[in-house]
């Protein structure tokens, strides 16, 4: 049997310095991608590559690679054609060439050096502490030096996850399953992962890397010079889209719309500087089913610039009033208007919440409310918004998170809102009597919470103390979850108001953030 050839052999662990080196040639728009170095190499590998000039690279850093944002859905596919011209590691050690890292780990498919000491195709999960899971070895690596276009499609946020290398337009290396509920993929990875070992040393080569959402992949195929490498979003009809389920609301209500949602265009995010610097692109929200029946109340999006149209603000600072052109509270950035990310136009609303942010009591909050027209006795109303827990929010536990809800004029426990306990997300409902600040609760939809996802949900309510006159129905993300149903929605004697932000109990320790974007309202004659 002959040797493996003396670039691709098994070499026992030397005491040297991990050294990777990364030769890029992008035939394709690089503005999207970027690379993991250190320093001057860095700097120069950036130049090269929006230039669209090969480079070789030492990077005696953790890895060398490009990246580059995935910005939507619970699927991805990272590809490239890859041409290696050295790779040394002991038997049983992997090289990652493409990746998609998400929220819990990454999906890697690259080579493995097996027992007869030749390299294998091989597709695995990667926790973050660099463990490997669910790997799948496929056939040998027949001539490794020639070019060979690689492509890793990954299907994430379901309870079957997993991933699937193919080789040359055929399917190599499948992982097995693995649980990711609540995962979303979030960033692909071309290139050379961070080594196993310091003595493990590799050369690669690489072109085209391309980024494709839904399955889709552009492999070898180049873009025009003005087109994005990253993925379209979801299709807002077909099989990309839940539609609304027609139901018959109850006597003398307006029957919900039931129109397939119109594609809408994906807005650029373009960061500010303001909150949080390690946010990534989130998924693109789920189209509006169409106008809200009825006659509009009021437009709350932000694209004002500022706090336009709230009437209060509670945060650290305590409790003011908006100034026209405001852009954030009177407290450390709690509340602030930003343009990323957004759901639509140029702005949204991030409330963001530390331990210790109680203005008055009852637990810590930054939070704004409108009462110009409140909710009174018999309204029928319709209400939409778009709402994105940001990545690292603190969603587990039992401790109370409420995240917008319908307040009560008079003090206690909000009639109707989105809450977040015991590791689920809710559209909770309260029955209260007069005089009283709690009630019984009444979990009315309950689901994992997605994180950087955004939600759309869309409300139809029907405003009354008597549970046999007032009804909730509800849409998550175009889906119906709520069917109609007979709850008291206002506490007796009272009116309610719309308080958007995020108040918690004040035993919740990490910070978390909230964002918003896009409230409307109509009402029904």
């Amino acid at each position: 049997m002959s040797r493996p050839s003396k670039r691709f052999r098994s070499r026992q662990p030397l005491a040297l310095a991990s050294i990777a080196i990364l030769s890029v040639a992008v035939t394709a728009d690089a503005s999207t991608w970027r690379p993991t170095t250190h320093g001057r190499a860095a700097q120069k590998l950036s130049k090269n590559v929006r230039t669209g000039k090969p480079v070789r690279l030492s990077d005696r850093g953790p890895l060398a690679a490009l990246r580059t944002p995935v910005t939507a859905g619970s699927d991805a596919t990272a590809a490239s054609d890859v041409r290696m011209r050295s790779v040394s590691m002991p038997r049983g050690r992997a090289r990652a060439l493409v990746s998609v890292a998400g929220t819990f780990g990454a999906y890697q498919g690259g080579v493995i050096r097996s027992r007869d000491r030749r390299l294998h195709w091989a597709a695995w999960f990667s926790d973050p502490k660099g463990g490997r899971h669910e790997m799948a070895v496929g056939p040998r690596v027949s001539k490794p030096t020639d070019w060979h276009a690689l492509s890793l499609g990954t299907a994430w946020n379901r309870p079957e996850s997993k991933a699937t290398l193919s080789v040359d337009g055929k399917s190599v290396a499948a992982t097995g399953t693995r649980s990711l509920v609540g995962a979303l993929p979030s960033t692909a990875i071309v290139g050379l992962w961070k080594p196993g070992r310091r003595s493990d040393r590799a050369t690669v080569l690489v072109r085209s890397p391309l980024t494709t959402g839904l399955g889709s992949a552009f492999l070898g195929t180049p873009l025009a010079s003005d087109a994005p490498l990253t993925r379209e979003p979801p299709a807002t009809s077909g099989s990309g889209t839940v539609k609304p389920t027609t139901t018959t609301p109850p006597a003398g209500t307006t029957k919900p719309a039931t129109s397939t949602p119109a594609p809408t265009p994906t807005p650029t995010p373009t960061p500010t500087g303001t909150g949080n610097q390690n946010q990534l692109p989130p998924s693109a929200p789920t189209a509006s089913a169409g106008p809200l029946p009825g006659t509009p109340i009021r437009t709350l999006d932000f694209e004002t610039g500022d706090l336009t149209g709230w009437t209060s603000i509670q945060t650290q600072a305590g409790v003011e009033e908006p100034r026209p052109g405001m852009t954030r509270s009177s407290g450390p950035g709690r509340i602030s208007v930003v343009r990323f990310p957004v759901a639509q136009g140029q702005y949204a609303a991030r409330f963001e919440t530390h331990q210790g942010d109680g203005p008055f009591c009852c637990g810590d909050r930054a939070e704004l409310s409108v009462g110009d027209k409140p909710e009174t006795e018999g309204q029928e109303r319709w209400y939409e918004w778009n709402m994105l827990l940001e990545t690292g929010f603190p969603w587990q536990g039992t401790d109370f998170q409420t995240l917008g809800d319908f307040h009560s004029s008079a003090n206690g426990e909000p009639p109707l809102g989105i809450q977040l306990n015991g590791n689920q997300i809710h559209l909770s409902q309260v029955t209260r009597s007069a005089g009283q600040e709690h009630g019984i609760i009444n979990q009315l939809w309950s689901a994992t919470p997605l994180v950087n996802h955004w939600y759309t949900f869309r409300l139809h309510v029907k405003w009354s103390s008597n549970a046999s006159v007032g009804f909730v129905q509800a849409w998550v993300d175009n889906a119906e979850v709520v069917k109609p149903v007979h709850v008291q929605t206002l506490v007796p004697g009272t009116t309610g108001y719309w308080k958007m932000g995020y108040y918690r109990s004040s035993s919740v320790g990490p910070v978390g953030a909230v964002v918003y974007d896009n409230f409307h309202s109509s009402q029904v004659p």
